[in-house]
């Protein structure tokens, strides 16, 4: 039985997803900061806080790929993952029904 292809995200689902990643991104950078602040490079924290960072960041690349892949065609294609891409505002008005994340208050 041939298996039945999924469809990959719209370029709003791109957008939804993107503001999210991007926050996620910024939160995993926040915290590497001040592990790296606290704890030797060599300790448990530090080194999970790494892994979390380079996840988020290897997860901004693998989507914007797939951006450009699905959606490359496209004549203005925003740019979602890195930057300001003003889709949500444009098509939804705001994005608050997004989930967000609390910035972390690194001093």
């Amino acid at each position: 039985m041939p298996r039945k292809k999924k469809p990959h995200f719209t370029l709003f689902q791109h957008a939804q997803v993107g503001q999210t990643v991007k926050d996620m991104y910024k939160a995993s950078l926040d915290i590497r900061i001040l592990a790296s602040n606290a704890y030797p490079n060599n300790h448990a924290v530090a080194k999970a806080c790494e892994k979390a960072y380079k996840t988020m960041l290897e997860l901004k690349n693998v989507l914007d790929n797939n951006l450009n892949e699905d959606h490359g065609e496209e004549e203005d294609i925003p740019d979602i993952y890195y930057g300001d891409s003003g889709l949500l505002q444009e098509t939804v008005g705001n994005a608050s029904e997004l989930p967000k994340i609390a910035p972390l208050n690194i001093t």
